[in-house]
């Protein structure tokens, strides 16, 4: 039985960037009206992006959404105009990354799904596809969101990097059906390459290899955090036992002093190896997911 393919990626994340452009569905003679106007996007000022991985250029002019680890693009600055291009870069931990099979990527489009159907957004699929290098996996969804007052169209590419674990989403929305800019983006997309600088190899040197100390701490941090989200489940399912407060106040305890040290070897990041920095970026990032995850889950 093939093993699910888990996705960390923050669907609810996307959902803002997705809607985060109010408005009600352009009618015929406004979508030609916006066609007219069109920006031109060989003035667009691009900047060369060093992510997850994976090497493109994007809008430089993009803005960083909250979480850090994705921005938004609005091509349309007018209120007449809604395209926007979106960001987004986490871990992937999906098992079969190297080898997907139509069932893997079945389970992605439905998380896609349902990761939109929560907000109250009806999702048609219109098409997915699947392909892959030696070095990465690529997913397109195209998709149409509905919430009775508006559509949006959003083509969404998911790269997934089989040796660094990671996965950068670039998305294009438009509420103008024609997707006038489409162009544009699928350059963006044409032209990722994936970067092979630090992928280890056998011959590596001592330098390609984590420091022992650092490891020893990230590795005892990230079980940590995935004690602490069990018992959060756990605790969310039991909101009315009184014992699992006490257990609550000993991983507060655990808590300051993993971040304690989490700091001290956050303010070391420029004196870290380009192995130790990897690292310790590839596991805080997990974790940081892992924790937004749950904490998303006690607020709804």
């Amino acid at each position: 039985m093939k093993r699910r393919v888990q996705l960390i990626v923050l669907f609810c994340i996307v959902v803002i960037a997705l809607t985060g452009c109010g408005g009600k569905e352009q009618s015929n003679t406004d979508t030609n009206e916006i066609r007219s106007e069109l920006v031109d996007t060989s003035t667009i000022e691009m900047k060369h992006l060093d992510l997850g991985g994976f090497n493109f250029d994007f809008p430089s002019s993009s803005e960083v959404n909250s979480d850090g680890n994705s921005a938004t693009y609005y091509i349309d600055k007018e209120e007449n105009r809604k395209t926007w291009l979106y960001l987004s870069y986490g871990t992937n931990n999906i098992y079969n990354a190297s080898n997907m099979s139509d069932e893997d990527v079945q389970v992605m489009v439905n998380d896609y799904s349902k990761g939109l159907e929560k907000k109250g957004y009806e999702v048609n699929v219109t098409s997915q596809s699947y392909n892959e290098s030696d070095q990465y996996s690529k997913v397109l969804i195209n998709s149409e969101l509905d919430n009775n007052a508006e559509k949006i169209y959003v083509d969404s590419y998911f790269l997934l990097n089989k040796d660094y674990g990671t996965m950068v989403m670039l998305s294009y929305c438009s509420k103008d059906q024609n997707m006038p800019y489409l162009d544009f983006f699928e350059n963006i997309v044409r032209d990722v390459s994936v970067d092979t600088s630090v992928v280890s190899n056998d011959n590596a040197s001592s330098q390609d290899e984590v420091d022992p100390d650092l490891k020893a701490f990230l590795d005892s941090y990230e079980t940590f955090v995935d004690e602490y989200v069990a018992f959060m489940e756990k605790y969310q399912n039991n909101p009315t036992d009184m014992s699992l407060l006490n257990e609550y106040s000993s991983y507060m305890t655990q808590y300051s002093q993993m971040a304690t040290e989490l700091n001290t070897w956050s303010s070391k990041q420029d004196q870290m190896t380009e192995a130790d920095l990897n690292y310790y970026l590839d596991v805080t990032s997990r974790c940081s997911q892992k924790l937004s995850e749950v904490a998303l889950s006690y607020t709804n």
